[in-house]
């Protein structure tokens, strides 16, 4: 393998090849930034899950607030009564209003839980993406340190370049 710039051999990064000093800063600049981002991937799928949730919750609640509806509207045409006589209907059906707000007030609370969960998994989503990219940030950093001394006695070395002809010349 050779640098492009200066056709002097060079070794590549990873593998057996020896690494400059530093290197435990860049392998554990790698390390953090391998779990950031595991971190960040496992909370975006946790944050997905709770939006899809919180959207089936929503169509729970609903659904349960059109049945109060439909109940109470059912529930007011049984009660038109003429001349103000309150006689029970025995064949309309009487439908529990209390039930029915109970299952309302069910779904409303099902609903609030699911909508705490997927805020909370998108603010944990948000704060491990903030780390992963910090971490990729301090690995880079790490990686220009580690490498930019190689980097300088690559140059060093290039004092000799070789010419077309295969002879090597001075600058």
């Amino acid at each position: 393998m050779s640098d492009v710039l200066t056709s002097q051999p060079t070794e590549p990064i990873h593998g057996d090849s020896p690494v400059s000093p530093g290197s435990d800063k860049l392998h554990d600049a790698a390390c953090r930034y391998g779990s950031a981002v595991a971190a960040a991937d496992a909370w975006r799928h946790a944050s997905s899950e709770a939006d899809e949730a919180l959207k089936l919750a929503d169509c729970d609640t609903q659904d349960a607030i059109n049945d109060g509806w439909e109940a109470n509207l059912n529930c007011k045409k049984g009660a038109d009564n003429a001349m103000g006589f309150t006689t029970d209907d025995p064949k309309s059906n009487s439908i529990d209003l209390t039930a029915t707000g109970l299952e309302t007030e069910k779904a409303k609370l099902s609903y609030q839980r699911y909508r705490a969960s997927a805020m909370r998994a998108e603010a944990l989503y948000g704060r491990a993406q903030r780390e992963a990219e910090e971490a990729e940030q301090h690995l880079l950093e790490e990686s220009r340190a580690t490498y930019s001394g190689a980097a300088e006695q690559a140059v060093v070395g290039a004092d000799m370049v070789p010419e077309t002809t295969g002879s090597v010349t001075h600058r």
